[in-house]
Formats: structure tokens, C-alpha cells, sequence
């Protein structure tokens, strides 16, 4: 009792999941499927036609065989085109694709009459197909019609011939069987989704920082800029103020800087240097005069250049300058001062 409760209710959860693959991986999949359906149906018409002759029996297929294998094919083709056209509701397209590929081997298979080796595979497939493109119920649906027509097929022959235990028994184990591939198909879905899922939340956590990285490489002070095998990838606003290149940056740069491209090209692989660059004097007027040059190199044969305006030291320095200048004036004032002070309370006195 207690294992019957227990699995009713992982069955309950079970058909409670909704975890199915993104739209896009269903459409990718159901494509391959409903293409393996046409081949697989244009094969079975070609062999029955082909194995006439083979043996001392040359007579045609039976008129249900050839009916449902015509009809098989023509609504395949139908299927595949209806699914590569019409984007809307796949799921739907694909349960009336199973449920039609269980009834056609329904079909084959009580025509041959008995369980046969290659229509269990077919069945293995469309079971496992179903498991991986619908929800666990509409899956579930379809393997319970598969189990429902492979031993009502068993009964009936059992009841128009002779019953066979043999074939009831390899019926049942079939019947096992798709229940096993099922729970295996759906376990291998459930993987699927959750890596789908997690890839997914990466991929925009990617796109999230690098969207940052490059929204802070554009408000840098300093200019940043990446070569990678002789080819600017990257230059930022900073670095087109600083070398005063409005567009055409990869152009401009090995043109109007010849020096300075050349020198970040020297730099053997794997090797860092520091050097200072002074700008052409046609740009010292309007921008700075010297850039302190940081060479980093990266990943594979690219390099990160770093140009630093020397103009802001330069403003620092004055600024401390002043700073210092104007401590050491109060200083001298304040040592002035107390000598006066003191003359001065002496006349008074």
C-alpha cells in the first residue's frame, strides 16, 4: 500500500510538470522527426513492393496493408509541409503525428499478424519521441494508445486463430517495454530542458555584463584601445579624443599615428611595455602634447593599450604646487606675525 501511494503520487507530479523544450528546440526537433516520418513510411511502401518475387509467393500486398501505407505516406508529406509552414501551435501537429504513427504501425502490425522485431523498434521510437517534444501527460496519452493497440491486437488474433501464450507474453513485455523507454525518454527530456534552461540564464547573464564592460569602457577617462593581429577591435571615446580621430579609427590611427602604431606592433607576444608618446605638434595645440603608453599584452596575439593624458598629472602637480605654496605663505605669515605682535604690544606698554 505504501509503494502504490508513493507512486501514485510521483505519477501525479509527473503529469503536473510542465518542463518542455523552448519553442525553437521543438521546431528544430519535430522538423528531424516529421522528415524521419516520410522516409520511414516511403520505406515501408517500397519494401513491401520490393519483397514480391522474393520468395515463391508473388502476390501484392493486402488491400489494408497497401491502404494504410498510401495513407501513411500522403499525410507525412502533408505533416512535414503543414509543420515547416504553419509556426503556430507545434504540439498540436506533433500528437496528431504520433498518435497517427501508433495507428499505422497498429495497422502493420496486425497484418503481419504477430510481434515483430523491427515494428517494437518503431514503437520504441515514436514512444521516446513523444516523451521528449510533449508534456508528460500528452506523452504519457500517447504511450497508453500504443500499449492499448498492441495487446487488443494480441487478443484478436488470439480470438480469430488460436490463443498463444508466447505471443500474449511478448505483447506484455512490449507493453514493459515502452513504459521503460517512456520513463528514460522523459528522464533524458527533463536533463535537456534544465541544461536549455540554465544555458539560456548564461548566456543573458553574459550579454548583461558585457553590455556593462562596454558601457564603462566608454565613460573611461583614459583611452582603451585592442589590437589583434595588426587590426583595431576596440577603441573607445577616450581614446579617439586623445588622438584626436573623429572616424575611421583603425584607418586614421596607423595614418596620422605611424609612431605610436608601430611601436604597439614591436612588442614581442606575451611582453609588456611603458613608454611616453608625444602627439605630432599640428595636435599639441588643441589637445595634450605627451600620452603615457601602457602595453598589456592578451589572450592568443592581441594587445591592450592603455593612453594616459599627462595633462592631468601635470594639473595635479600645479595643483600641489599651489597647495604647497600656500601652506608654506601662511607659515611665513603666521612667523611674521607673532614677532609684530609682540613689537607691537611692547610700544603700547
Amino acid at each position: 500500500m505504501k509503494y502504490a501511494t508513493s507512486a501514485a503520487s510521483a505519477l501525479t507530479q509527473y503529469l503536473q510538470r510542465g518542463d518542455t523544450l523552448p519553442l525553437t528546440q521543438l521546431r528544430r526537433l519535430g522538423l528531424i522527426y516529421s522528415s524521419y516520418r516520410l522516409v520511414i513510411s516511403l520505406f515501408f511502401i517500397l519494401m513491401s513492393y520490393a519483397s514480391i518475387g522474393s520468395d515463391d509467393s508473388s502476390l501484392l500486398p493486402s488491400l489494408l496493408q497497401q491502404t494504410a501505407l498510401v495513407f501513411y505516406v500522403i499525410l507525412s508529406l502533408i505533416l512535414l509541409g503543414l509543420f515547416y509552414v504553419v509556426t503556430k501551435e507545434p504540439r498540436q501537429q506533433l500528437i496528431f503525428g504520433l498518435a497517427l504513427d501508433i495507428v499505422i504501425l497498429s495497422l502493420l502490425l496486425y497484418t503481419n499478424g504477430a510481434p515483430d522485431l523491427q515494428l517494437t523498434m518503431l514503437y520504441m521510437v515514436v514512444v521516446a519521441a513523444s516523451f521528449m517534444l510533449l508534456s508528460g501527460s500528452q506523452a504519457l496519452i500517447i504511450t497508453l494508445l500504443a500499449i492499448i493497440f498492441v495487446i487488443y491486437q494480441q487478443f484478436f488474433y488470439a480470438i480469430a486463430n488460436s490463443m498463444s501464450l508466447s505471443n500474449l507474453g511478448d505483447a506484455l513485455l512490449m507493453s514493459a517495454s515502452f513504459l521503460t523507454v517512456g520513463f528514460l525518454s522523459w528522464s533524458i527530456s527533463q536533463r535537456l530542458v534544465q541544461v536549455e534552461k540554465l544555458a539560456a540564464k548564461h548566456s543573458n547573464e553574459v550579454e548583461r555584463l558585457n553590455t556593462i564592460n562596454q558601457e564603462v569602457i566608454k565613460q573611461m577617462v583614459n583611452g582603451v584601445i585592442v589590437i589583434d593581429q595588426k587590426r583595431v577591435v576596440l577603441a573607445n571615446r577616450a581614446a579617439h579624443q586623445l588622438l584626436n580621430i573623429a572616424s575611421r579609427f583603425e584607418e586614421q590611427f596607423s595614418q596620422r599615428h605611424p609612431q605610436l602604431f608601430a611601436g604597439c606592433l614591436s612588442v614581442a607576444p606575451g611582453q609588456s611595455r611603458l613608454f611616453i608618446y608625444e602627439l605630432p605638434k599640428s595636435d599639441s595645440a588643441s589637445i595634450v602634447g605627451k600620452l603615457r603608453v601602457q602595453l598589456t599584452p592578451l589572450k592568443g596575439s592581441s594587445q591592450l593599450i592603455i593612453l594616459e593624458d599627462l595633462r592631468r598629472e601635470q594639473a595635479s602637480a600645479q595643483q600641489l604646487k599651489l597647495a604647497s605654496l600656500g601652506q608654506l605663505t601662511a607659515s611665513i605669515a603666521h612667523e611674521i606675525r607673532n614677532p609684530l605682535a609682540t613689537i607691537s604690544q611692547a610700544s603700547e606698554l
